[in-house]
């Protein structure tokens, strides 16, 4: 693909897409930055905090695989921009939780608005971007819920201290941040189109080009599977293997977003909520960096096993080390590299559904994929809230959430036939063994 193509669809499909994941991961982790307010104002101990910040994804797993079904039928603009609309409302509403029932039940329903975007926004562009192309197209996604963590903690910061109109500063902070995705889902349904052929500012051999390079690509799919329908994913190991391994991931990457803060406030007693806010930013924009690069580098050579091996290893590792040293600055550190990794191993991890299959079946892929990461996202945080309420530190459970790094980075290598090396300007795939069998 050339680069005025590319350039072309970075700026009226990338851009959006990575807009509306810098918005979705901001209303998802803004809680995290209000829950010392939240608690002293309504009471919460760290259990009930856990709890809440999980049940975020028990809304997400129970609509997820749904709301993708019904992006296939209705098409990816018009339900993705529902999807928004409905999660912006949710958020704001989360400024008026009174209690712990109100707040549990609010986050459920903020999990099952939220449910489908991020695959239905991964399905949206396996149908604008080459395979070859791909991986740095979602690096760009993820890059931009990494920049939601770098504004997420100056905005509270600044949010936090105000108290007007009788609501305190986290109230005004769901407020403002639950506003944005309501007018950006319109623009999703007005100006989105649903494919190339159908996008009017690409030139007629720009839609070809697409439009015959991942219609082909499709076809060297099915070439590989016997059955691509929607109810066949079911019966996929491989499908299965990379929701385990995205469970095990989410485990470890969402218990260090919810509770960063909480760490990082722990770690510097004394530090205002600004400045602890400033140091939560660390591993975004460290996380930002190591995106770019892995995106490029997994596109470049073609491999998903080392890099997911590397990143998940490495992410493990910096958090179990960051238990052993006694100063702040070093502990806060190691625990950003952790986060900063985690972030990145999502970047090559996210596009592998895509090697095994097509159309509905990847639909309901991708939705499988990521319902199994959010199982890890709803166990994660709350078992954390809960080991830091019965222990009285984080020292056990940042092993626990290091672990499961770990055993995320070591499965590609186990199962290193489910990751093939994929070829430029090949379909990613193109495999050694079928995918999908029927009944």
């Amino acid at each position: 693909m050339d680069q005025t193509l590319k350039r072309k669809l970075n700026y009226r499909i990338l851009s959006l897409i990575s807009a509306g994941l810098f918005l979705a991961h901001l209303d998802r982790i803004n809680v995290g930055f209000a829950a010392p307010y939240m608690s002293a104002d309504l009471g919460f101990s760290p259990a009930v905090y856990g709890a809440g910040a999980s049940l975020f994804f028990l809304g997400y797993i129970l609509f997820e695989l749904p709301s993708n079904y019904a992006l296939h039928r209705m098409g990816a603009p018009v339900w993705l921009g529902r999807i928004m609309i409905t999660w912006g409302i949710v958020a704001c509403c989360m400024a008026f939780v009174v209690g712990e029932h109100s707040f549990y039940i609010t986050r459920v329903i903020l999990g099952a608005a939220e449910a489908g975007y991020v695959p239905g926004a991964l399905y949206f562009l396996s149908h604008w971007y080459p395979a070859e192309n791909r991986t740095s197209a979602v690096s760009g996604t993820i890059v931009a819920a990494l920049c939601a963590g770098i504004f997420a903690g100056p905005l509270a910061g600044l949010l936090i201290p105000i108290d007007f109109l009788g609501l305190h500063g986290w109230q005004w902070m769901f407020l403002i941040e639950g506003i944005p995705p309501i007018l950006l889902g319109i623009v999703f349904i007005i100006y989105l189109p649903r494919d190339p052929a159908q996008a009017h500012w690409l030139t007629q051999k720009e839609r070809s080009f697409l439009v015959d390079t991942i219609t082909s690509q499709k076809l060297d799919l099915s070439s590989h599977m016997t059955s691509h329908g929607f109810s066949d994913i079911f019966r996929s190991p491989r499908v299965w293997l990379y929701g385990i391994m995205f469970f095990f991931l989410n485990l470890g990457l969402w218990s260090l977003v919810f509770w960063m803060p909480q760490l990082i406030k722990e770690r510097f007693v004394g530090y205002s909520a600004f400045a602890t806010s400033l140091l939560s930013t660390a591993p975004y924009v460290l996380g930002v960096v190591i995106c770019l690069l892995v995106g490029r580098s997994a596109d470049r050579t073609g491999d998903r096993r080392w890099h997911l091996f590397v990143l998940g290893t490495l992410a493990g590792a910096a958090a179990l080390c960051s238990l052993y040293l006694n100063t702040p600055v070093a502990s806060w550190a190691l625990l950003s590299v952790g986060l900063a990794c985690s972030y990145s191993f999502v970047t090559v991890a996210q596009p592998v559904p895509a090697t095994a299959f097509r159309d509905g079946a990847l639909a309901a892929g991708l939705a499988i994929f990521n319902s199994c990461g959010q199982v890890g996202g709803l166990v994660g945080p709350y078992v954390v809230g809960l080991i830091r309420q019965f222990t009285g530190s984080f020292t056990m459970a940042v092993a626990l959430l290091a672990c499961s790094l770990i055993i995320a980075g070591i499965l590609p290598m186990i199962f290193y036939r489910a990751f093939p090396r994929i070829a430029r300007g090949s379909e990613e795939a193109v495999v050694r063994v079928p995918q999908v069998t029927a009944a």
